[in-house]
């Protein structure tokens, strides 16, 4: 199961640009559908500290919550 899912997300390090979609309940009308965050810490087992330039988020990220974008599409 591990290995299906290692082929299935890209491999992501740190200071990747990555988009994390934000819930339809936390969300109003006009809030964005996602927020584009940067990879600050990975902890070897798959799961990343995200930050903004604002803050960073408390709890871990895995890659299959989050998605890739490369550099060219920011």
């Amino acid at each position: 199961m591990k290995l299906l899912s290692g082929k299935s997300y890209s491999e992501a390090s740190v200071g990747t640009a990555v988009r994390i979609p934000v819930p339809e309940v936390d969300r109003g009308r006009g809030d964005a559908r996602s927020i584009l965050e940067v990879i600050m810490e990975n902890n070897g087992e798959g799961f990343f500290r995200l930050g903004t330039r604002d803050g960073r988020i408390k709890q871990l990220c895995s890659r299959s919550r989050s998605v890739y974008h490369p550099p060219a599409h920011l």
